[in-house]
């Protein structure tokens, strides 16, 4: 059993160390990162075994189509790639597009 420091654990996760201690306050336990151990009196680090094991957990997540997702997608307020290539395109044969992206836009498409 090998432990690893706050830097290692941050490299294999992908995370940086805010995130880590985020993650491992998630309500869900089987998204939880996986608790320190504590090695000194201002020192902690991780079993190497137990983050090797939430990271794969995370990729059969993301497998089984379970993962969701995170950041601008759909019903987020932001509009995707395809609803703003639509105005483009409809700005591009002559047609007004709806919506706040119009400025957008037309800045694009006058931009050519």
């Amino acid at each position: 059993m090998k432990l690893i420091r706050r830097a290692e654990a941050q490299a294999k996760s992908g995370l940086k160390g805010v995130q880590i201690y985020n993650k491992m306050k998630d309500p869900d336990p089987d998204k939880r990162f996986p608790a320190p151990v504590r090695i000194g009196v201002r020192a902690v680090a991780w079993v190497e075994s137990e983050v090797d094991e939430w990271i794969a957990a995370r990729i059969r997540e993301r497998d089984s189509g379970a993962a969701v997702a995170v950041g601008g997608g759909p019903g987020r307020g932001r509009k995707g790639p395809r609803q703003g290539r639509r105005m483009i395109d409809e700005m591009a044969n002559g047609a007004e597009p709806a919506g706040v992206g119009a400025l957008l836009a037309a800045a694009v498409v006058g931009g050519r």
